[in-house]
């Protein structure tokens, strides 16, 4: 079994010294003289709505349950009268997709 060391000067010193470095406003400086960094926000949510779009897409190719939603949502554009079968597949990709657009809005 290996214990704590008895010697660890290293960590002595780091516990005793200061957490801040006294650099004479060297590092403020240095920030001041960066570029403001640019918000591309519209860029995050082009991102996450389109891979939500790709995983959805993705998920229809291989689930075995695609089979279903494709039959729903062809029934759903031939039906004359709506009927509440059909809608399901409907709604859920519309509240994903709503889902999707709440979270980006919320993070931004």
């Amino acid at each position: 079994m290996s214990g704590p060391k008895e010697n660890d000067w290293l960590e002595d010193i780091l516990r005793q010294e200061e957490p801040y470095i006294n650099d004479n406003g060297f590092t403020a400086r240095v920030l001041a003289t960066l570029p403001k960094r640019k918000r591309r926000d519209w860029l995050r949510t082009a991102v996450i709505a389109g891979m939500s779009a790709l995983g959805f897409v993705v998920g229809l190719i291989l689930l075995p349950g695609a089979h279903f939603v494709v039959h729903s949502v062809v029934e759903l554009s031939r039906a004359t009268t709506l009927t509440s079968l059909p809608l399901i597949p409907a709604l859920t990709v519309v509240g994903i997709f709503w889902a999707v657009f709440a979270f980006v809005a919320s993070e931004s």
